[in-house]
């Protein structure tokens, strides 16, 4: 995998709008400077939520991306006190444990679904260290 200059922006709530107004249609970005960006990173719960113009946006501009699901977070208690990761489809329903094979699996099938329904160019493969 190729990611070009090494730099993957990664695209949240907080400024996927001024990413955007880094993607021209055609000629020059923001500030008359062309974005050089063959990959870009999404925040998994916030692509769900909110993500669909972003990511037709990525592909109308040939930019492959990756999608954070924060997948290590499902191992702490404080993930589930919330609904920003509670809510996604791939959510389990209690933290994971290490030496739960049903669990993990069920996780690992769900989460990369979720990945594969948003458009993910790539997948980061979840797992858990014991």
């Amino acid at each position: 995998m190729d990611l070009g200059h090494g730099f993957l922006p990664r695209v949240d709530t907080r400024n996927y709008r001024a990413v955007e107004r880094c993607l021209p249609q055609d000629g020059q970005g923001l500030f008359n400077v062309g974005l050089d960006l063959p990959w870009a990173m999404l925040e998994g719960p916030w692509a769900l939520e909110h993500g669909t113009s972003t990511i037709e946006l990525r592909r109308d501009r040939g930019i492959s991306f990756l999608v954070d699901t924060q997948a290590w977070r499902y191992r702490d208690p404080r993930t589930f006190l919330g609904d920003k990761f509670t809510a996604t489809p791939y959510a389990p329903t209690c933290p994971l444990a290490a030496n739960d094979k049903s669990a993990l699996s069920c996780f690992v099938e769900a989460n990369l679904e979720t990945r594969a329904s948003l458009g993910a160019s790539a997948y980061f493969l979840p797992g858990v260290r014991p």
